[in-house]
């Protein structure tokens, strides 16, 4: 006889080490995934800010390079440089932001699982405006432990087949 006093006890799983979740959709990192979609479209909406932040710099820079006191300085060089950066950062945080809201959609209706892991990674160039360096940081990493979980790939899976055989 044992001396544990609920060693007979009837609610005690057969395999301890079996998860006790059956149905994948009452799974907490499931109810995870509209919250993350709704994440995207918000991170995604303030990198188009940005976006449009940086092209009215680029174009600014542009347009003041023909002031005469400019042209007469020694920055004219320089002034091209910075419209020329301003731009080609603008146009990839753009890039980024259309594909971070893209992912933020597909998110809410639990599809493109993968194509969202990949934008988490490629979203972190916005890191570099300095902007939304801790909000893409921050979406990265909960992205990526969100949508790894074995019960969001099997919701994203079902959900697949439901909308392939339709």
């Amino acid at each position: 006889m044992s001396s544990n006093p609920y060693s007979d006890n009837e609610l005690q799983s057969p395999n301890p080490f079996q998860t006790q979740i059956t149905n994948p959709a009452e799974d907490g990192y499931v109810k995870q995934v509209p919250v993350l979609g709704i994440l995207n479209i918000v991170q995604a909406s303030l990198e188009l800010m940005m976006f449009l932040l940086l092209l009215a710099m680029s174009a600014f820079m542009i347009v003041s390079q023909n002031s005469p006191q400019i042209k007469l300085s020694k920055n004219l060089a320089s002034m091209q440089m910075m419209g020329v950066a301003y731009g080609v950062i603008g146009a990839v945080v753009g890039i980024t932001a259309i594909l971070r809201l893209t992912s933020g959609i597909l998110m809410l209706k639990k599809q493109g699982r993968v194509f969202s892991i990949i934008v988490s990674m490629i979203g972190l160039v916005s890191v570099f405006t300095c902007y939304c360096a801790p909000t893409s940081l921050a979406l990265a990493i909960y992205s990526l432990v969100v949508l790894i979980q074995p019960s969001v790939i099997e919701v994203f899976h079902r959900r697949q087949t439901e909308s392939g055989t339709n």
